[in-house]
């Protein structure tokens, strides 16, 4: 999200995909500067504020609920049922039938 603040979701992104071995702090910031070339005063600003911090922590949460075991990873929250998750993973059809499978959850909500 700090990288997101400056337009640099996506390039942040890619490099900490590359770079998974590599995540501390230090690890991090050093991505930040030397490959996507982000301002470190604001990036460290944002990594010490404690919303972010808590944001971190809500989605490893999250991923542990729903049994997230690898990235990428796609999931959708259900609309009626706030506690239901929806993978999207694997071929059309599947894809389909997890989409059919939250369109119907949604549809609960509007009756």
């Amino acid at each position: 999200d700090c990288a997101l603040k400056k337009g640099k979701f996506w390039e942040m992104s890619s490099i900490v995909f590359k770079n998974q071995n590599y995540l501390s702090r230090k690890d991090v910031e050093f991505l930040a500067e030397a490959q996507v070339k982000l301002e470190m005063s604001s990036f460290k600003t944002c990594l010490d504020d404690p919303s972010m911090v808590k944001g971190i922590h809500s989605d490893i949460e999250a991923a542990n609920t729903v049994g997230v075991q690898g990235t990428p990873s796609v999931y959708i929250k259900g609309i009626a049922n706030k506690e239901k998750w929806y993978r999207l993973t694997g071929t059309v059809p599947q894809l389909q039938a997890a989409l059919t499978a939250l369109s119907a959850d949604a549809s609960k909500t509007a009756e």
